[in-house]
C-alpha cells in the first residue's frame, strides 16, 4: 500500500467517524434547543393566560374563550392537591389526516373567579421536526462537503509534494550499474527531498566507483593469471611431445596438464560469472533455440557417440528468444554438456522445446548430494575431469539475468532441467 493511499484512508476513516458522531449529536442538540424554546413559550403562554382570565367573570366567558384557543384545555381539578407544573411530550390525533402528531404540553393550574382548574397548554412540533431535520440534513451536507474537499485537497497536495520522491524511486529503478551516475534528478525545491537526492546521488557515485574498481581488478587479475597459465601449458606441451619420456613421467606430466587446464577453465568461469553479475552482456538479438540446440549437439557429437547415447528430440514450435546470443549458447551448452557427462553408457537424453519452456532430461542415478547445492558455486563434492563446479551456477545466473527460471527435478529414473521463459 502506498503512503498516500494509507494517509488518505486514515483521513477518510477519521472523517467518517466524525460524520457518524457529529450528525446525530448535532440533531440532538438542535432538538433540545428547540424543545427548550417551546417550553419557554408554553410558560409565557401560561403567564398570558393568568392575565387574560382575570377579565373572565362568567361561565359563558370561559367557554367562549376556550373555544377561541384550541391549544388550551381546561379540566376540573381532582381531589388530592394542586399538582406542580409539568412539561412533557404527547401525541394527538390530527382530525384531518387521522395521524398522530407530536406536541409539547404544559400541565398547570389556573384560578378563574376564585376557582382552581387543571389546565393543559400544548404546542405542535410537526413544523419543528421538519425544521430540525432540514437543519440536520443541511449540516450533514456541509460536513460531507467540508471533509470531502479536505480529503481531495490533501490528496492532491500530498501527491504533488511527493512527486520528487517518486522521481527518485523511478530513477533508482531505471539506474543500471556501470552507467553514468551523474545524470541525477533536478532539485525539487523541498529541503528534505533535496537532501535525500543528494545522499542517494552520493551513494550511487560511491558504488559506481567501487564497481569500476572491481571490474578492473577482475579483468586485470584474469589477464595476469592467463599469462603464466598459458606459458605453463606451452611448456608442458613441449615436454609431452619430447622424446625419451618414460610412461611414469608422461603420466605425471598429463596430471599437471589436466590441473592447469582445470585452472584455466576456473579462471574463465569466474570471469564469466563476474561479467554476468555486472550486466556486461547487454546486446540482444532474436535467437532460435532449436537451431542453437542442434548446433550444440553437433559439438557434443563425439561424446554422445562414444557413450552410445540416444537423443530424443521433441520440438513443438520454432521458439525464438530475444536475448544475448553468447549467454544463451553458454546456458544451453552447460546444461547439455552436464547431461552428456552424467548420462550412463547406452542412456537417453530427451529434449523438449515448447512455447513456455525448454526441458532437458537424461537418465541416471539419483544425486549423491542435496538438490539445494546443485546450482550453487562449488556445491558438488566431485566434478568431471575438467569441471570446476560452476557450470550450473552459471546457468542459473544467466537465467536470472534474462528473467527466466531454471528448475531441477528427479522423477525416479531421469534428471530433468527446465528453463521457463
Amino acid at each position: 500500500m502506498k503512503l498516500l493511499t494509507k494517509t488518505s484512508r486514515n483521513l477518510l476513516g477519521y472523517a467518517c467517524v466524525v460524520l457518524l458522531i457529529s450528525i446525530p449529536v448535532f440533531y440532538f442538540i438542535i432538538e433540545q434547543l428547540y424543545y427548550q424554546d417551546v417550553d419557554d413559550a408554553l410558560r409565557l403562554k401560561k403567564k398570558e393566560l393568568i392575565v387574560r382570565t382575570k377579565h373572565l367573570h362568567t361561565e359563558h366567558d370561559v367557554r367562549l374563550w376556550l373555544g377561541m384557543d384550541q391549544e388550551v384545555r381546561m379540566f376540573p381539578l381532582q381531589a388530592g392537591g394542586i399538582p406542580k407544573d409539568t412539561i412533557y411530550p404527547k401525541l394527538y390525533v390530527d382530525t384531518l389526516d387521522q395521524q398522530f402528531e407530536p406536541y409539547r404540553e404544559l400541565r398547570t393550574t389556573l384560578t378563574i373567579n376564585n376557582e382552581t382548574h387543571l389546565v393543559t397548554i400544548r404546542r405542535s412540533l410537526v413544523e419543528s421536526e421538519d425544521l430540525i431535520v432540514g437543519i440536520a440534513e443541511a449540516q450533514a451536507i456541509l460536513l460531507i462537503l467540508l471533509f470531502g474537499g479536505w480529503i481531495i485537497i490533501n490528496r492532491r497536495t500530498s501527491k504533488k509534494i511527493w512527486q520528487p520522491f517518486e522521481r527518485i524511486i523511478d530513477w533508482l529503478k531505471k539506474y543500471e550499474m556501470g552507467k553514468d551516475p551523474h545524470s541525477g534528478i533536478p532539485s525539487s525545491g523541498i529541503a528534505e527531498f533535496d537532501t535525500l537526492n543528494a545522499v542517494v546521488s552520493d551513494l550511487i557515485q560511491k558504488n559506481h566507483g567501487v564497481f569500476i574498481q572491481q571490474k578492473q581488478f577482475i579483468e586485470n587479475a584474469s589477464h595476469e593469471m592467463q599469462t603464466p597459465v598459458a606459458i605453463l601449458q606451452s611448456k608442458l606441451d613441449l615436454l609431452i611431445v619430447s622424446e625419451g619420456l618414460t610412461a611414469e613421467q608422461a603420466r605425471y606430466l598429463q596430471s599437471q596438464y589436466d590441473a592447469i587446464e582445470r585452472l584455466n577453465h576456473l579462471n574463465r568461469s569466474l570471469l564469466l560469472l563476474s561479467q554476468i553479475e555486472n550486466h556486461q552482456f547487454e546486446e540482444t538479438a532474436p535467437v532460435s533455440l532449436q537451431a542453437l540446440t542442434e548446433k550444440i549437439l553437433g559439438h557434443l557429437e563425439e561424446s554422445i557417440s562414444s557413450k552410445n547415447i540416444t537423443i530424443d528430440r521433441s520440438y513443438q514450435i520454432e521458439k525464438i528468444v530475444n536475448g544475448n546470443p553468447m549467454l544463451l549458447e553458454i546456458c544451453l551448452s552447460n546444461l547439455m554438456t552436464n547431461a552428456v557427462s552424467h548420462t550412463p553408457q547406452d542412456g537417453t537424453i530427451a529434449i523438449l522445446l515448447d512455447e513456455d519452456l525448454f526441458r532437458l532430461s537424461n537418465t541416471g542415478e539419483p544425486l549423491g548430494f542435496s538438490e539445494d547445492l546443485l546450482f550453487t558455486r562449488f556445491g558438488k563434492k566431485k566434478g568431471s575431469k575438467y569441471g570446476v563446479g560452476l557450470g550450473l551456477a552459471i546457468v542459473r545466473q544467466i537465467a536470472e539475468s534474462m528473467k527466466m527460471k531454471v528448475t531441477y527435478t528427479y522423477n525416479g529414473s531421469a534428471h530433468e532441467f527446465t528453463l521457463v521463459f
